[in-house]
């Protein structure tokens, strides 16, 4: 709900896998993706240790970390904090804005790019009877400059940003007939954007702002066996936000915006198979409902959006395997995507509101295949995936005259692409990688998207 992630802020030691999925995810993650989902998965605690890390690069770049883990009894510790600085002064090209005058072009450096990041993450997870217990703290702040357009750059104006996160878990076996498997979660996030551009050397007039967003989220999850060839997961979910902009330099307060959702999923599990030969059925739907009030200032009056969605998804993904080391896979899916924070209020600087925005939908799906085969020293695996689908109210980024960006619904699109890796390993001491994806995506009218 938050908004395009930057991936860079992550300490990447705090993890210990990444998980991608195209297209359809796990139900208990109880989404319904258009691409596709990416779960951060903690790193394991491995025993008690300490680590210290330092690093250094180009444009006066440098930070460092520690790592702490520890392990007594049935608790479990994992932490991570460092920082990183840079002066991000690389070189560039400078035309003048006189693309045909070369008398005025001058390589020059870039100014107000400084940036300072700190973050910190911690894990916790411990047995408690019957239950386990699991907590993350994440944190991560940025205080940087803004250079905006190299063609027309700002000098002073600068942008903070501090995030927060913490999810509690609760989860429990029950031992029985239906395997059953019960789980508990809570998610809290805050998060506050100072923009200070005094000036007016960025957007549309200067501005001073303090903008908090607080979101939250709760959900409960049920897993049950009834028979050694069906699954079912059960997800019932409750989240919301509040968003509460503040401009030191506007006469008027400026309006508090939010939105509540409820949703819920059901996923069968349907496999079987002996001899190497398997087949699984995973039908699943979803249902959310969505009610809130946007609201902006401008010219002086608060203008309203109300916004009610009541969306249903659905997904069917099959996988058989007729033979040993052959696998087929497909899917057909339903999927849809509310506007964030980021597409709806923008961040002062780089991105403008919008609150106009709409749900987006899209329909589509995927089919995959899988070989591999293998003997002493020499093992083959080839995967290839194509997958396309229509998008209905689709969220697209415009660049304006102000080099802003504004996200905007288009009425429909299409997109389309093929994915598909390869492994050769000839021996213990050489193993061949390969990768290729290739993805079309046109609008109504046929021009390309970005």
């Amino acid at each position: 709900d938050d908004g395009a992630f930057d991936f860079s802020l992550l300490p990447l030691d705090a993890f210990g896998a990444i998980e991608v999925y195209r297209g359809g995810a796990p139900a208990r993650l109880n989404v319904a993706p258009m691409g596709g989902v990416v779960r951060l998965v903690p790193a394991a605690v491995l025993g008690t240790r300490m680590v210290l890390r330092a690093n250094a690069g180009s444009y006066r770049t440098g930070g460092g970390g520690l790592e702490l883990s520890m392990r007594r009894g049935n608790v479990e510790v994992f932490g991570v904090a460092g920082a990183r600085s840079s002066r991000s002064n690389y070189r560039y090209f400078d035309d003048g804005n006189t693309r045909f005058d070369y008398t005025d072009d001058e390589w020059r450096r870039v100014r107000n790019a400084e940036v300072t990041d700190t973050s910190s993450f911690v894990t916790l997870r411990a047995l408690a009877g019957e239950w386990t217990v699991r907590a993350v703290l994440f944190t991560i702040t940025r205080d940087a400059g803004v250079p905006g357009p190299l063609s027309a750059p700002s000098l002073q104006t600068e942008q903070t940003r501090s995030d927060v996160r913490g999810v509690l878990g609760l989860s429990r076996r029950f031992a029985g007939r239906a395997d059953a498997r019960l789980g508990l979660q809570a998610l809290l996030t805050g998060r506050r954007i100072r923009f200070d551009d005094l000036l007016g050397e960025f957007g549309v007039g200067a501005q001073d702002t303090d903008d908090h967003g607080r979101s939250w989220r709760t959900r409960g999850t049920l897993e049950l066996r009834p028979h050694e060839l069906l699954d079912t997961t059960l997800v019932l979910e409750g989240s919301g936000y509040r968003y509460d902009p503040d401009d030191a330099l506007n006469a008027f307060d400026e309006p508090t915006s939010q939105r509540q959702s409820v949703s819920g999923t059901a996923e069968a599990n349907l496999h079987g198979g002996r001899g190497g030969r398997l087949w699984s059925v995973r039908p699943s739907v979803r249902v959310q409902g969505s009610f809130g009030q946007n609201k902006e200032l401008r010219l002086g009056r608060i203008q309203t959006f109300t916004a009610r969605d009541v969306i249903p998804t659905f997904r069917l993904g099959t996988a058989f395997s007729p033979v040993g080391g052959l696998s087929i896979t497909a899917s057909v899916f339903r999927g849809a995507r509310l506007p964030t924070q980021l597409e709806l209020f923008g961040d002062r600087g780089m991105v403008r509101a919008n609150p106009a925005l709409q749900a987006e939908t899209g329909l589509g799906g995927d089919l995959g295949v899988l070989v591999q085969s293998g003997r002493d020293g020499l093992c083959v695996r080839l995967e290839v995936r194509g997958h396309m689908r229509r998008d209905d109210d689709l969220i697209r980024a415009r660049r304006t005259s102000q080099s802003q960006t504004v996200f905007e619904n288009i009425e429909s699109a299409r997109v389309a692409g093929v994915e598909s890796s390869g492994e050769l390993q000839l021996s213990h001491y050489v193993h061949v990688v390969g990768m290729f994806s290739y993805l079309h995506s046109r609008d109504a009218l046929g021009n390309e998207l970005p």
